[in-house]
């Protein structure tokens, strides 16, 4: 039993065993694979921007420092980055095997014996850099004779690139530089980018150009120690796939990792739609503030533009090559700085908070607007201004339509944009009073031409003609035509006061003997001054006198012809009806002299209310004008009577506070008109008052109406119905008590509105009727906000 149940266990053992064999395979495997793995990389690297140098918090940073990284990340092992002073060290170093992994150099003689080569991660050229002023008398063709700088082991150190030439080897490309500024040799051999990022880190890539054709294309890859072959493939994939998400795509624009377009001829300045600063206006023309001192520079500078317009979303990127080589005016900012050139500045450009008119939120710091959303623009200033403060909650838009937008819907609460920009763009848009301000800009940035990079030796060009353009007539002109008077003292005028504060010393005695001679010439005037003075009151004096004359004359001329005509209406009044009585007919002559008796005393009734009304406001008191519209309502019951016509009180009427004759003046004056010049069947004039609530198409509120459904005003006479004596030449079918008049009414009562700092407008359609508007001052403590005589202005 026992011998045949071992037999019949002996398969299943032998199964048994082989699995167990096999995992423990297996995990001797990973065991040995985990072992294999590096658990360190070491990379040297030293200061040779842009591929490797100390960024501004001293950690490394730089294109092989980044891309080191990320294939650390990819592949898993832990990067250990150790510097060294020189290139030299670097690539001694490297194949000692005291580093591991090189990132970002080629495949020289000096590496070939030791290091194994990834596939190539970029390309770049090595050419001759020159100093700019040799540019015109330097020829790469001819180069005997010519001493070239070459920094050993590296590719471009091969004397055989340039045989006919003088070497001279130099411990390093700083030492390289400063022997070619220094004029110990003419030229210096080496890879473009990394000699244009060293120059232009220390901002001497004005002072560099590069000539002739391109010596040797030097594929960039990665380098890897034999000893440490096995990174090699995992390296390699972990490329491939950057390659293939464009993660190596943006490294090498970041870090410049191409070679920079040669200088054009002509430079392409691209104009973005931002008025007052630049713009294509209607004849296609490029013109703006920024626009027009660039085109002074270019010609103190000897260059040469063509205008091109470009998008806000290539404005936002900055200069390129075949897009833009510069745009007028860009405010400066250390990201910007990462991807164009700036020269100095032209300009400041001051940025505000802006929120909706109504909004009860009123911020005037970057703290105040904690708890609110905040629009800003993608990629402009005010976003990073905005991400610097921190903590606030971003609303991100594009361009000012997305930022003015995002206040109206309720989106945001407030944006940040520059302050005369947002207000021209709400000015093209009808939208001005729909916003507002901060009292004071929360930034000022310092804008100037932004140029793309390669052009230092543009930058340099304009910056030596920037300083002394700001000091001109031309520049100061500029500012005036655009942007309103310049500010005075600007830094550029400060330093040159103070370079002439000695001057001033020498000018001081000749200052004090010419203050000497202003004070005696000053006594002089004020003696001239009092003299006008005393006859000034001695004028005054007389005017009052005439005055007082004048009101006395017309109270007495009124008085004294009223009585003797009254006698001669109450006469003609009496023969009218003795004529009756006896069943005759009334002569026409002795009509013809009634009418004029009642226009006579209508005139006189007009100058002595002219009088009246010149006073000076002592008689002012607070009004009920319901309560004087319907007294006027009384006084004219038998000329509405007569016509048949209707007055209606549309809306509640508040008190003012004026005159109460004067307020008599002007409405009884409007309401009058209204009842005399209509043909109508049922004459009709309506009065009330416009508020928020009741608006009319005149667009004025806060202010009187008086309409009628008249005759209308003929447009020829709509110029000058408020000059005294105009009436107009429509007379009533059938006589109407009070219809003939002298034409001072309407006179009168803008007379009276104007001398209480209102306004009296009018509409009017021939046939349709008219309609005046007019305010009163507000009674005292009523807060009905009675419009002012601008705010009446703006309405109309």
């Amino acid at each position: 039993m026992r011998a045949g149940a071992y037999h019949r266990l002996t398969p299943l053992g032998a199964l048994l065993v082989m699995l167990f064999g096999a995992f423990a395979l297996a995990a001797y495997d990973a065991r040995a694979q985990e072992s294999r793995q590096p658990e360190k990389v070491v990379m040297a690297w030293g200061d040779v921007p842009p591929l490797s140098m100390q960024g501004r918090d001293g950690a490394p940073t730089g294109f092989v420092i980044e891309l080191a990284r990320l294939l650390a990340a990819k592949v898993g092992f832990e990067l250990e980055l150790r510097q060294y002073p020189s290139v030299p060290d670097i690539a001694a170093a490297q194949r000692r095997g005291e580093t591991d992994m090189l990132v970002g150099v080629g495949m020289g003689p000096a590496f070939r014996d030791s290091n194994l080569a990834s596939d190539v991660i970029s390309e770049v050229q090595i050419r001759l850099a020159i100093r700019s002023e040799d540019v015109e008398h330097f020829d790469p063709r001819s180069l005997s004779g010519v001493r070239i700088a070459v920094i050993p082991p590296t590719m471009a150190a091969n004397p055989e690139l340039f045989p006919e030439a003088t070497v001279v080897e130099e411990p390093g490309p700083e030492a390289a530089l400063l022997a070619l500024l220094n004029g110990d040799v003419d030229a210096i051999s080496y890879p473009v980018n990394v000699m244009f990022g060293m120059t232009r880190s220390a901002r001497l890539d004005g002072r560099i150009a590069f000539v002739g054709e391109p010596l040797l294309t030097l594929r960039r890859k990665v380098l890897v120690h034999q000893s440490r072959a096995e990174l090699l493939a995992p390296i390699n994939a972990a490329l491939r796939q950057f390659e293939r998400d464009g993660t190596l795509d943006a490294l090498r624009a970041k870090y410049l990792i191409t070679n920079p377009e040669p200088v054009p001829e002509v430079l392409m300045v691209g104009v973005h739609y931002v008025p007052p600063f630049a713009y294509f206006n209607e004849s296609n023309e490029a013109t703006g503030f920024a626009v027009e001192v660039l085109r002074d520079l270019a010609q103190l500078a000897g260059l040469k533009l063509a205008f091109v317009p470009v998008t806000d979303e290539e404005f936002g990127r900055g200069p390129v090559a075949g897009v833009a080589d510069i745009l007028p005016l860009m405010a400066w900012n250390t990201a910007r700085e990462e991807r164009m050139d700036f020269t100095y500045p032209i300009h400041r450009v001051p940025f505000s908070i802006f929120t909706r008119a109504n909004s009860p939120y009123q911020p005037q710091r970057l703290e105040d607007l904690d708890g609110l959303k905040v629009a800003v623009e993608i990629g402009k200033n005010t976003t990073l201004l905005a991400e610097a403060q921190g903590g606030l909650d971003l609303v991100y838009v594009e361009g000012k339509d997305g930022t003015m937008n995002a206040l109206l819907d309720g989106r945001a609460d407030a944006t940040l944009s520059p302050t005369n920009a947002f207000w021209s763009h709400v000015e093209r848009s009808g939208m001005r009073d729909r916003f507002k301000v901060s009292a004071t800009p929360f930034f000022v940035s310092e804008s100037s031409p932004a140029l793309r990079l390669g052009l230092g030796e543009i930058r340099e060009r304009l910056n030596a003609v920037i300083p002394g353009y700001l000091l001109s007539d031309p520049y100061a002109r500029h500012q005036a035509d655009w942007l309103g008077p310049p500010v005075f003292w600007t830094k550029q005028r400060i330093w040159l006061a103070g370079a002439g504060s000695l001057c001033l010393v020498v000018l001081l005695l000749g200052l004090a003997i010419w203050q000497k001679r202003q004070r005696a010439r000053a006594r002089e005037r004020q003696a001239r001054l009092l003299q006008h003075s005393r006859q000034l009151e001695i004028l005054v004096d007389e005017l009052e006198r005439s005055n007082r004359e004048l009101d006395s004359f017309a109270d007495i001329a009124s008085h004294d012809l009223k009585e003797p005509l009254r006698a001669i209406h109450w006469q003609v009044g009496a023969l009218q009806e003795r004529i009756r009585a006896a069943n005759e007919e009334v002569p026409g002559e002795v009509a013809r002299i009634a009418d004029l008796c009642m226009q006579m005393e209508e005139t006189i009734r007009a100058l002595l209310a002219s009088s009246q009304h010149r006073g000076k406001g002592q008689d002012r008191g607070d009004i009920n004008t319901e309560a004087l519209v319907e007294e006027i309502h009384r006084d004219l019951s038998e000329l509405i009577g007569a016509c048949g016509g209707r007055f209606l009180v549309e809306t509640p009427l508040p008190h003012v506070h004026a005159s109460r004759a004067k307020a008599k003046v002007v409405f009884q004056n409007l309401i009058a008109n209204g009842f005399i010049y209509n043909t109508s069947d049922r004459p009709t004039v309506r009065i009330g008052y416009l508020t928020p609530e009741l608006q009319d198409a005149s667009g004025l509120v806060h202010v009187f109406y008086v309409k009628d459904n008249g005759i209308g005003i003929a447009p020829q006479d709509q110029s000058r119905i408020f000059k005294p004596g105009v009436r107009g030449d429509f007379k009533p079918e059938r006589p109407l008590p009070g219809a003939t008049g002298s034409g001072l009414g309407l006179s009168f009562a803008k007379d009276i509105l104007e001398s209480y700092g209102q306004l009296i407008t009018f509409e009017s359609e021939p046939g349709r009727g008219t309609s005046f508007y007019f305010s009163f001052p507000n009674a005292i403590g009523d807060h009905n906000d009675a419009p002012s005589a601008a705010q009446m202005a703006d309405a109309i």
